[in-house]
Parts: structure tokens; C-alpha cells; sequence
């Protein structure tokens, strides 16, 4: 790996973090206006699969995919669906930056993943940077400590962390590695929601969204914190 791809990786990589972290500022309006986070959800998939196919087009990328494939394409959807919604669950309990810092304890959880089980060189420096990392979301969620359901919330922020690292791992080290990453990234979205709207309607059904400023926040959430933080990882 060249110094120029690494930096590049690493650009890519915070711009994929930052646009992610942004999912709080667009879900949490939609939450205290009502809309439920089934109907949220289906949504935020449904509008990035659209955007996703219109990237596909203008870039002529092929929507065939080998159906060997679809097996692990279909667990990699269900995996980053959990993720989603379990994130979006646990900022009913705790604040959404703490739920949100707790999550990106994920890179921590594929790092030691892939050291342990597949292999991949890590330094001492590593290691050193897991524990303070794992010593500051502590005490960031301990010094918030308010609320009975806090304990609930820290839970359901926790299980993202073993969903998304999960996921992270399935796309490096399974057969979908040699998909293309759009092409994985679009079927992983229609999959999603998919798994969305079965689950709305069996639940709250999907709520019609009439106010302009819902819609934008969808829209933010589903081009900015799915769309871009996809391509971009």
C-alpha cells in the first residue's frame, strides 16, 4: 500500500465516520415529531436504495450478481439492519452521543477480530489505543448516568457495536468481497428495506409523512448518513 493510497483510505474513512455520526441530528427530529422508528426506517432504506440505483446507472455498474453470493448478501443486510435499528432504539433510553460514541467502538471490535481470528498485524500502539479508547466511552456513558433505562440504552448502543463489526468483517473476509462495492452496498440497502417494511407493517405500520421538514431529515438521513457513509466505507 502506497503512502498516497493510505492517506486517501484514511480521508475516505473519517468522511464515511463523520457522515454517519450525523444519523442523531436527522432521526431525533423525526422521533419527537412522532414517526415512529419502524416507519423511520423504512424510509431512510427505501429513499438510499433509490439514490443507490441512480448512482448504479450513471456509473453503468451491473445489477447481476452471482446467486452463491446472495446468501451471505442477504445475512450482511440483516446484520446492518439490526445495527440500524438497535441504534435508533437506544437513543429512546440515552443520549444520542452517547449511544453514537458507544457505537463507534465498532473499528475496535473488527480490529481485534481480525487480529485474533484472521491473522492481521497489530502493534503495541494498537492495542494501547483500543484500551484508551474503551477507558474514555466509559466514562463518557458513566458521567451520564441519569435515567433508569440508562442500563437498556448502553445495552442496545452495545449490541451495534457486535452487529456492525460483524458486518464489517463479512464484507472483508466472505464471498462478498469480490463484489463490487456498489453493487454489494445497493443489494444490502434494498435487503434492508425490505426487511423494513415487512417489519413496519407488522408492527405500526408505515406512517404517511406530511410536514416538508420530516421529509428533508428522510432525506438527509437516508443520502448523507446511508448513501454517502456507504460509499464512502
Amino acid at each position: 500500500m502506497t503512502h498516497l493510497s493510505r492517506v486517501t483510505g484514511i480521508i475516505y474513512a473519517v468522511i464515511s465516520s463523520a457522515t454517519f455520526g450525523l444519523i442523531p441530528l436527522f432521526s431525533i427530529p423525526l422521533l419527537e415529531s412522532g414517526v415512529g422508528s419502524p416507519t423511520i426506517l423504512c424510509y431512510r432504506f427505501l429513499l438510499a436504495a433509490a439514490v443507490m440505483a441512480v448512482v448504479m446507472l450513471m456509473t453503468r455498474r451491473s445489477f447481476k450478481i452471482d446467486r452463491r453470493q446472495l446468501g451471505i448478501v442477504i445475512l450482511l443486510s440483516a446484520l446492518y439492519a439490526a445495527t440500524a435499528i438497535l441504534l435508533l432504539e437506544s437513543y429512546e433510553y440515552i443520549p444520542s452521543g452517547v449511544a453514537t460514541t458507544i457505537h463507534f467502538l465498532y473499528p475496535l471490535a473488527v480490529t481485534l477480530t481480525m487480529s485474533w481470528l484472521f491473522g492481521e498485524k497489530s502493534s503495541v500502539v494498537t492495542y494501547i489505543a483500543v484500551g484508551v479508547s474503551l477507558v474514555g466511552v466509559a466514562l463518557l456513558a458513566w458521567g451520564t448516568h441519569s435515567s433508569i433505562y440508562f442500563g437498556r440504552g448502553v445495552t442496545l448502543a452495545l449490541m451495534t457495536v457486535v452487529t456492525y463489526a460483524a458486518y464489517m468483517v463479512g464484507v472483508m473476509r466472505s464471498r462478498a468481497a469480490r463484489i463490487d462495492s456498489l453493487v454489494l452496498t445497493f443489494y444490502v440497502l434494498v435487503i434492508g428495506a425490505v426487511m423494513f417494511m415487512i417489519y413496519a407493517l407488522t408492527t405500526t405500520g408505515i406512517e404517511a409523512i406530511h410536514r416538508w421538514s420530516s421529509w428533508r431529515n428522510l432525506l438527509m438521513l437516508a443520502v448523507i448518513c446511508t448513501v454517502l457513509s456507504d460509499f464512502t466505507l
